[in-house]
């Protein structure tokens, strides 16, 4: 073995002291939120001590979990004709002594109560603010959660966000939505569009963290980061326009996220990735696209990675007895297809094709977002 590479790995491992953890409380905001779950019913059915009249026989009995065990489950009922739901809020299996909700009344293929205040029987205390959405005849619901957990703290020299929306179990899992970067009017418009899958070590601004995230005993939630020393190597992006490149894996449970990359050789944690996530800016908006190949990133070396523009259109047509398929994809320098997020896939927006037969046109059209 040639001795430069183990100095290389010891001076980046010990390029900087350790910061002390950084811990962020972070306090419950009843709304402006949007995360929606799908909630499966099944199995679910709950044995009432004592219930009151309902409008019809059909009831659905069940309990919405709020963690593994029984008795982490809040029961309820739902009278579909009456359109009225009761939640055993005081876990007693005792639906008389709790307070009625009624569905809204402006929908009627559905039964959905809006901004329902759910509240797990801890410890640690935990409460929820929800639209739920029961579509009929479903054993399943859908909780649309408008409630979560933030906390902001100074990097550096600006001012960061972290933002937490528990998917009713009180553990921290890819169910969830989890995200964080500097605080912006954009940030706090869409934080779906930083979230992060729960890791264990984010590497973002050039720095390696060990993070964790957990409930607190006062129904807050506890964030912390700290910094630790890791082997690096260093990555060059071979495209334009990328103005944020999230690698996925490296070691389990970690990411490193690159803010606007540019030509010049950026400093990462050594490793393989076997995902990529490329956001694009570009005139008509932010592109992503997701590559999934095996990035190594050795220690001490460097290694290319061929995403983000120039990009070229591509079109594929296929031919079913007396139709034509034609697909439409963009692509980036290394052959990744990029795609517009849903808010931007309006008509307006969608691709158009035109075919033509010598130089007369003999049809045309817009493609369908998939």
């Amino acid at each position: 073995m040639k001795r430069p590479a183990p100095i290389l790995i010891g001076l980046a491992m010990l390029s900087a002291a350790p910061a002390p953890a950084e811990d962020v409380a972070m306090a419950w905001q009843e709304s402006g939120f949007q995360h929606s779950l799908y909630v499966d019913l099944e199995n679910q059915e709950v044995a009432f001590k004592k219930e009151p009249a309902y409008a019809g026989e059909q009831v659905l009995r069940a309990a919405l979990p709020f963690g593994a065990a029984r008795a982490e489950q809040l029961p309820f009922a739902l009278d579909w004709t009456g359109k009225k739901l009761r939640l055993d809020a005081n876990y007693n299996l005792d639906l008389t002594d709790d307070p009625v909700l009624d569905a809204d009344a402006s929908i009627s293929d559905r039964l959905i109560f809006k901004g329902v205040e759910l509240e797990a029987a801890g410890p640690p205390a935990r409460r929820y603010r929800a639209d739920l959405e029961f579509p009929p005849g479903g054993s399943f619901m859908l909780a649309n959660l408008r409630s979560g957990w933030v906390g902001t703290w100074l990097r550096g020299t600006s001012t960061w966000r972290v933002v937490f929306v528990d998917d009713l179990d009180g553990a921290w899992d890819e169910d969830d939505l989890f995200a964080m970067a500097a605080d912006s009017a954009e940030f706090q418009k869409d934080p779906r569009a930083f979230a992060l899958e729960p890791v264990q070590g984010l590497f973002i601004d050039g720095v390696h963290s060990e993070i964790r995230l957990a409930p607190a005993a006062d129904g807050t939630w506890l964030f912390s980061m700290r910094e630790t020393a890791v082997p690096m190597g260093r990555l060059r992006v071979a495209g334009d326009m990328v103005e944020r490149l999230v690698l996925q894996g490296g070691a389990k449970g970690r990411k490193a996220i690159l803010n606007k990359p540019g030509p010049d050789p950026v400093t990462v944690p050594a490793g393989t990735y076997p995902v990529q996530d490329i956001t694009l800016a570009t005139s008509i908006g932010r592109l992503t696209s997701s590559r999934p190949a095996d990035l190594v990133v050795r220690a001490g070396e460097e290694t290319e990675l061929k995403v983000g523009a120039p990009l070229r259109s591509r079109g594929t047509a296929h031919r079913d007895r007396g139709e034509i398929e034609v697909q439409y994809e963009l692509q980036g320098v290394g052959g990744e297809a990029y795609r517009l997020p849903a808010d931007r896939r309006t008509d307006e927006n969608r691709p158009r094709v035109e075919i033509f037969k010598g130089g007369r046109r003999v049809a045309r059209g817009a493609f369908e977002f998939g």
